[in-house]
C-alpha cells in the first residue's frame, strides 16, 4: 500500500470522484464551517489536524484557480 500526503489522497482519491470545477468548490464548501474551518472527521482522523487543513485550504484555493482563471 502506498502512503499518500493528506493533499494527494484528498485530490487524487476524494476530489477526483467528484466532476467539474464548480461540483469540487460545492463539495469543498460544503464542508467549511461558520469559523471557516473545515470539517471532515474521517478525514482528519486518517492524516491528523494540520495535515487535513492544510490539504483542504489548497485543495479549495487550487479549485478556485481552476475555475476563476486568470486572463
Amino acid at each position: 500500500m502506498t502512503l499518500k500526503s493528506a493533499f494527494e489522497d484528498l485530490s487524487l482519491t476524494t476530489l477526483e470522484a467528484v466532476s467539474g470545477y464548480l461540483r469540487k468548490l460545492e463539495y469543498l464548501a460544503g464542508l467549511r464551517e461558520d469559523k471557516g474551518e473545515y470539517s471532515h472527521w474521517g478525514f482528519r482522523k486518517v492524516h491528523g489536524e494540520t495535515s487535513a487543513r492544510k490539504a483542504f485550504n489548497t485543495a479549495h484555493r487550487a479549485a478556485v484557480r481552476n475555475f476563476c482563471p486568470r486572463r
